[in-house]
Protein backbone atom coordinates (compact mmCIF):
# COMPACT_ATOMS: atom_id res chain seq x y z
CA UNK A 1 0.00 0.00 0.00
CA UNK A 2 1.45 3.65 -0.62
CA UNK A 3 1.69 6.53 1.37
CA UNK A 4 -0.86 8.36 -1.01
CA UNK A 5 -3.60 5.70 -0.86
CA UNK A 6 -3.16 5.04 3.40
CA UNK A 7 -3.47 8.79 3.16
CA UNK A 8 -6.34 8.98 1.53
CA UNK A 9 -7.87 6.32 3.43
CA UNK A 10 -6.92 8.71 6.42
CA UNK A 11 -8.79 11.67 5.35
CA UNK A 12 -12.04 9.62 4.17
CA UNK A 13 -12.38 7.74 8.10
CA UNK A 14 -11.82 11.26 9.19
CA UNK A 15 -14.82 12.79 6.93
CA UNK A 16 -16.79 9.51 7.25
CA UNK A 17 -16.45 10.08 11.42
CA UNK A 18 -17.52 13.72 11.06
CA UNK A 19 -20.33 13.23 9.16
CA UNK A 20 -21.17 10.38 11.82
CA UNK A 21 -20.97 12.98 14.68
CA UNK A 22 -23.43 15.11 13.29
CA UNK A 23 -26.55 13.23 13.89
CA UNK A 24 -25.10 11.95 16.82
CA UNK A 25 -24.33 14.50 18.67
CA UNK A 26 -27.63 16.46 17.59
CA UNK A 27 -29.82 13.52 18.83
CA UNK A 28 -27.60 13.25 21.97
CA UNK A 29 -28.19 17.03 22.87
CA UNK A 30 -32.04 17.49 22.11
CA UNK A 31 -32.91 13.91 23.87
CA UNK A 32 -30.91 15.21 27.02
CA UNK A 33 -32.67 18.37 26.43
CA UNK A 34 -36.52 16.76 26.48
CA UNK A 35 -35.52 14.80 29.76
CA UNK A 36 -37.60 15.95 32.69
CA UNK A 37 -34.46 16.05 34.95
CA UNK A 38 -30.66 15.38 34.34
CA UNK A 39 -30.80 13.59 37.60
CA UNK A 40 -28.92 10.12 38.00
CA UNK A 41 -32.10 8.08 37.99
CA UNK A 42 -33.42 10.04 35.41
CA UNK A 43 -30.26 9.44 32.77
CA UNK A 44 -30.26 5.68 33.81
CA UNK A 45 -33.60 4.92 32.96
CA UNK A 46 -33.23 7.09 29.65
CA UNK A 47 -29.72 5.25 28.88
CA UNK A 48 -31.26 1.80 29.85
CA UNK A 49 -33.38 1.72 26.91
CA UNK A 50 -31.76 -0.31 24.28
CA UNK A 51 -31.78 2.47 21.24
CA UNK A 52 -30.11 4.70 23.38
CA UNK A 53 -27.48 2.88 24.59
CA UNK A 54 -26.41 1.65 21.13
CA UNK A 55 -26.41 5.35 19.98
CA UNK A 56 -24.69 6.46 22.86
CA UNK A 57 -22.40 3.88 22.38
CA UNK A 58 -21.85 4.70 18.45
CA UNK A 59 -21.32 8.45 19.90
CA UNK A 60 -18.61 7.44 21.98
CA UNK A 61 -17.00 5.67 18.81
CA UNK A 62 -17.40 8.33 16.24
CA UNK A 63 -15.69 10.74 18.47
CA UNK A 64 -12.88 8.77 19.59
CA UNK A 65 -12.19 7.48 15.85
CA UNK A 66 -12.68 11.23 14.76
CA UNK A 67 -10.25 12.64 17.59
CA UNK A 68 -7.57 9.74 17.27
CA UNK A 69 -7.30 10.31 13.32
CA UNK A 70 -6.85 14.37 14.45
CA UNK A 71 -4.26 13.57 16.59
CA UNK A 72 -2.41 11.81 14.03
CA UNK A 73 -2.33 14.35 11.94
CA UNK A 74 -1.01 16.16 14.10
CA UNK A 75 1.94 13.97 15.25
CA UNK A 76 2.46 13.24 11.61
CA UNK A 77 2.99 17.00 10.99
CA UNK A 78 4.90 17.74 13.60
CA UNK A 79 6.39 14.97 15.67
CA UNK A 80 10.62 14.39 14.17
CA UNK A 81 12.00 11.20 14.16
CA UNK A 82 10.23 7.99 12.87
CA UNK A 83 10.74 6.33 16.61
CA UNK A 84 9.48 8.42 18.52
CA UNK A 85 6.86 9.37 16.08
CA UNK A 86 5.87 5.49 15.96
CA UNK A 87 5.66 4.84 19.93
CA UNK A 88 3.32 8.30 19.70
CA UNK A 89 1.16 6.98 17.38
CA UNK A 90 0.95 3.72 18.81
CA UNK A 91 0.36 5.32 22.60
CA UNK A 92 -2.51 7.72 20.89
CA UNK A 93 -4.62 4.57 19.03
CA UNK A 94 -3.87 2.19 22.55
CA UNK A 95 -5.32 4.86 24.94
CA UNK A 96 -8.57 5.66 22.21
CA UNK A 97 -9.19 2.19 22.52
CA UNK A 98 -8.75 1.79 26.48
CA UNK A 99 -11.06 4.92 26.40
CA UNK A 100 -13.76 3.57 24.10
CA UNK A 101 -13.79 0.43 25.88
CA UNK A 102 -13.97 1.81 29.34
CA UNK A 103 -16.74 4.20 27.82
CA UNK A 104 -18.79 1.60 26.25
CA UNK A 105 -18.57 -1.26 29.33
CA UNK A 106 -19.42 2.42 31.49
CA UNK A 107 -22.86 2.78 29.15
CA UNK A 108 -23.17 -1.83 29.22
CA UNK A 109 -23.70 -1.47 33.25
CA UNK A 110 -25.89 1.57 33.44
CA UNK A 111 -28.20 0.09 31.09
CA UNK A 112 -28.24 -3.00 32.61
CA UNK A 113 -28.65 -1.42 35.83
CA UNK A 114 -25.75 -2.75 37.97
CA UNK A 115 -24.70 0.18 39.14
CA UNK A 116 -26.51 1.35 42.04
Amino acid sequence: MSAHSSGVAHWRWQRRSAVALVPLTLWFVVSLLLLPDLDYPTLRQWIAHSGHALAVGALLCAAAVHACLGLEVIVEDYVQGLTLKTYTLLAIRGSYLLLVLAGCLAVLNIALGSVA
